[in-house]
């Protein structure tokens, strides 16, 4: 059960929003000053917090800079609830590293909609953990930590007969290979279907921190590794992950699932959508990668094992990309052109349909600490650069096994893709009469390919897409004296403003222009205005603050302000994810953007 920590001196809205929680099946304590929260955590080990700004004792950002720089890998996430909606204090809970910012009065659908993407949904019942080891007192650490966490700990030999079975069958096996390197291998002799299929995942946990060993661990079957030496606390949450990804798993696989009354709706049309897409004939592989060379080497091996490609050069495309393919597996660098592989993977980890779709991180940084980094945030597989084609295609074997022509399996199964390739060759040749005849008719294709399949068939005429260059062409200057060179224009549109902003950089400096600019334009309130960002390739904070201030004061006079930007720029910008598209809406084309109006 995930445990939540309210911090909040109104003892009536504390208890409400206890009471609901309590309802979703999570474990709640409540505070009402910041000290008595801080004191408490230390025991209670909350999974997150919703806290209040203003409260006694130390106030909430200053509790939020705590929970942040307590030494954890992966800090507690921190939602502030508050009545504030000030653009200031936005920006300062997201320096002091809030995860999200509600006002208050807030509905508990909302409330529960940002849970779910932070920590996901929590379970009725208490989560089973068996540790296998010859030494159970070495285990006694992780034993207590995990019982605080709310598992159900067991610790035992392998040579304990009944093994699993004996005390009911647990949702993670943890073994212990540094004092038996075989234990995996005993486990599965004795447990048979129940690991192997994966229903059970299994952890193990060594002694030595390096890639050889992560790497023999999860060739071996085990689906992540630990040391005694890593931040158990981080491990303990990386094991709810675990259990989490393989339950929705099996799940998406069991044709007999019936959604429960208390689970979300999100939850349910996520494994509903995962199960549609896993019945498509051809598997789709997203890889995210800014090297054209290895993308290329990638393509080839995987098409000619009947996968369907997507190829993605930076991670902004990449998450747009897994969000319209729902791709069947992930593979992405970590060092990539704008966000990095692992904050990919944090933006795909807030819906349920993205977190669970295979991960595997392919990376030349090998150091433990970054290995461990991707495994925490619940990737499947951390592979290092230079890799053969035959050990990241088992690794893609083990999350995704099918493949879309069956008559390609000697392709798929081989060891050797290259001796595959050129076996299908000379059968090519031999099936042709020889290597000349082969090289004629290879010839003859390759001249056919160049013309067009339909021959003397008139071609449907599309008509050509309106752009955003051709709306200024129409469209009334507000002013006759205005020039297109002008960094800031006004255009007007039915019974609207459209407002054009013409800078490369939106920074501090020009704020007093820009804000002038809108006082003049909005003199005479309108109903609609239209904001055109996608000239600007940067917009900090204060820049982006006088846009949040026209927004209120056009909402104050009863109109509607409206964001148009390039896909990139709000992917890029944390500021803007976090505070413009909450406030008003956003297009990324001006077209549409006028006919929502």
């Amino acid at each position: 059960m995930k445990k939540i920590l309210i911090v909040e001196s109104d003892a009536d809205l504390a208890r409400n929003l206890g009471f609901h929680l309590e309802q979703k099946k999570y474990q709640v304590q409540i505070c009402s000053d910041g000290d008595e929260a801080f004191n408490s955590a230390a025991s209670f080990l909350p999974n997150l917090v919703i806290s209040a700004i203003n409260l006694p004792g130390r106030d909430g950002l200053t509790l939020c800079r705590q929970f942040q720089e307590t030494g954890r890998a992966v800090p507690v996430p921190f939602i502030f609830l508050t009545s504030s909606s000030e653009f200031y204090d936005l920006k300062r809970a997201e320096e002091y590293g809030a995860n999200a910012f509600l006002t208050k009065p807030v509905t508990i659908k909302k409330l529960l909609a940002e849970i779910n993407k932070l920590i996901g949904i929590s379970v009725e019942l208490n989560l089973r953990i068996i540790i296998y080891t010859e030494h159970p007192n070495e285990h006694n650490e992780l034993r207590d930590l995990l019982f605080r966490e709310g598992y159900e700990v067991f610790l035992s030999k392998v040579s304990r007969k009944g093994m699993i079975f004996q005390d009911g069958k647990p949702d993670l096996i943890i073994a212990d290979e540094k004092n038996d390197p075989a234990i995996l291998e005993k486990i599965l002799a004795k447990t048979g279907e129940a690991v192997r299929s994966g229903d059970i995942p299994v952890v193990l946990s060594g002694g030595v921190r390096d890639y050889a060993s992560f790497r023999k661990a999860i060739s071996s079957g085990a689906v992540d590794y630990f040391t005694g030496k890593d931040d158990q606390a981080i491990i303990s949450k990386g094991f709810r992950n675990v259990i989490e990804r393989s339950r929705f798993r099996n799940v998406i696989g069991n044709p007999s699932f019936t959604p429960r009354k208390d689970d979300p709706e999100e939850y349910v049309k996520s494994v509903n959508t995962l199960r549609e897409v896993s019945r498509r004939e051809q598997k789709v592989i997203l890889i995210i990668e800014d090297d054209s060379a290895q993308t290329d080497t990638l393509r080839l091996h995987l098409e000619m094992n009947s996968f369907s490609v997507v190829i993605s050069q930076s991670g902004e495309r990449g998450i747009q990309a897994a969000s319209e393919y729902l791709p069947d597996l992930i593979i992405s660098d970590i060092m990539l052109p704008g966000i990095s592989g692992y904050e990919v993977k944090e933006f795909l980890n807030n819906s349920f349909v993205t977190r669970h779709i295979p991960f595997i991180y392919l990376s030349a940084k090998t150091n433990f600490e970054d290995i461990r980094k991707g495994m925490n945030l619940c990737a499947d597989d951390y592979i290092v650069k230079p890799v053969s084609m035959k050990e990241l295609m088992k690794a893609i074997r083990r999350y995704r096994p099918e493949t879309a022509d069956p008559s390609q399996k000697n392709i798929s199964d081989s060891a050797n893709l290259e001796s595959s390739f050129e076996a299908r060759m000379e059968k090519q040749i031999r099936e042709a009469g020889g290597k000349k005849k082969f090289a004629a008719r290879f010839k003859k294709t390759s001249e056919d390919a160049d013309k067009p399949v339909i021959q003397n068939q008139p071609q449907e005429k599309k008509p050509a897409e309106i752009q955003d260059e051709d709306v200024y062409r129409v469209l009334k200057p507000f002013s006759e004296k205005q020039k297109p060179s002008d960094e800031y224009l006004c255009f007007s549109y039915g019974s609207g403003l459209l407002i054009k902003v013409n800078i490369a950089c939106g920074v501090e400096k020009e704020t007093p222009n820009f804000n002038a600019f809108l006082r003049m334009v909005s003199k005479k309130p309108v109903s609609a205005y239209i904001v055109d960002l996608k000239a600007s390739e940067f917009m900090d904070a204060t820049f982006l603050g006088v846009i949040v201030a026209f927004e209120k004061k056009v909402r104050l006079h009863g109109g509607k302000l409206k964001i148009v930007v390039n896909r990139e720029q709000a992917m890029g910008n944390i500021v803007f994810i976090h505070g413009i598209t909450r406030l008003m809406e956003v297009h990324y084309s001006l077209v549409d953007a006028i006919k929502s109006a």
